[in-house]
């Protein structure tokens, strides 16, 4: 049985709009009277001097980071000119959209309207989701691919129609190289997809064909990728925070990594817990309604896969590296609120 498409109204689009206003007022908030351009730290000026020098056809200086946030920040220059103030327009726009998106996936996942609002405002006000809007950083990028991604999961579970599955393979390559850690939610939309296609019980070939298509369309999206990550000197998928992961790290709060000793005040499983319980990701008067949606899910197994999927896998993951950051636990932040 397909899931039901909830066919959106008018009010459905008021509220949409509403959402994103106000997220972005949000956001200008921060940005207007300071004059902040979202140049601040190194990884801002090393994504925006490599796509600086793309622009201007210069060769150049080698990345650590994957290229999707710099091909986006060379987008963003077509219109407004080789200026922070593009990357920037380009963050702020996206992270303001992240609470329609977020509407919308409640909405389509079988969420009431009160529900689905609910989950926008989370999304929009969320903390850390507003600092890293202001800012010109992957995180933003990375997390608005992957809902769009699953939005377009959701709509080809709900139609079979293969150009959703395509899109869905295509955002979720682009999140991944945009930040390599969205790779970790490829086997939750895999396992999703093919438990939808267990309970239907039709034939496996034109399910074959799809897999096989949207394997390719990742494939295409990672291909410039690997070529670039080939001749670089930097670490791509063989980073120390992978290679020094162990589950051990989850109940310890002092590490030795590649950048020096850390010695943290929270052990791992707790700080990367954090979208559950702190005030800066989520209003904690909402927490106790995460035990409440997880009842309302357990007999609907599509959604079930999907969210709490989306929500243990990266979170395994990030308790078990060397390493703290407060910008990581973003990426489970939408299936969280919802």
């Amino acid at each position: 049985m397909k899931p039901e498409y909830i066919r959106l109204t008018r009010m459905d689009y008021g509220l949409m709009l509403v959402l994103f206003i106000g997220a972005l007022a949000l956001r200008l908030i921060y940005v207007i009277p300071a004059g902040f351009d979202g140049l601040y730290g190194q990884d801002p000026f090393a994504y925006y001097d490599f796509a600086a020098a793309v622009r201007t056809g210069q060769s150049p200086a080698p990345l650590f980071w994957p290229l999707g946030y710099p091909a986006l920040l060379v987008a963003s220059f077509i219109p407004f000119g080789p200026s922070a103030a593009a990357g920037q327009i380009a963050s702020l726009t996206l992270g303001a959209l992240l609470s329609v998106l977020v509407y919308v996936l409640a909405r389509q996942l079988g969420i009431g309207r009160q529900g689905a609002i609910i989950a926008g405002v989370l999304m929009a006000i969320c903390g850390q989701a507003v600092q890293s809007s202001l800012v010109l950083m992957a995180d933003i990028p990375a997390l608005a691919w992957a809902t769009i991604s699953a939005l377009s999961l959701r709509r080809y579970l709900q139609t079979e129609r293969r150009r959703w599955l395509l899109l869905a393979a295509l955002l979720l390559a682009l999140a991944t190289i945009t930040r390599w850690l969205y790779l970790w939610l490829a086997p939750i939309w895999a396992l999703t997809v093919v438990l939808a296609w267990y309970q239907r019980g039709t034939s496996p070939r034109q399910y074959l064909r799809d897999a096989v298509l949207a394997a390719i369309t990742a494939a295409l999206i990672f291909v410039p990728q690997f070529a670039y990550s080939a001749r670089s000197p930097y670490p791509t998928l063989n980073h120390a925070w992978v290679e020094g992961w162990t589950p051990a790290n989850a109940l310890s709060r002092e590490f030795v990594n590649v950048d020096g000793q850390f010695n943290y005040t929270k052990v791992n499983a707790v700080y990367y817990a954090q979208p559950f319980y702190d005030p800066y990701y989520l209003a904690p008067v909402f927490a106790p309604l995460l035990l409440i949606g997880a009842w309302h899910l357990r007999r609907r197994r599509l959604e079930l896969a999907l969210l709490l999927g989306w929500v243990l896998l990266p979170y395994i993951f990030l308790a078990g590296i060397p390493y703290q950051n407060l910008r990581f636990p973003l990426i489970i932040v939408p299936a969280v609120v919802v």
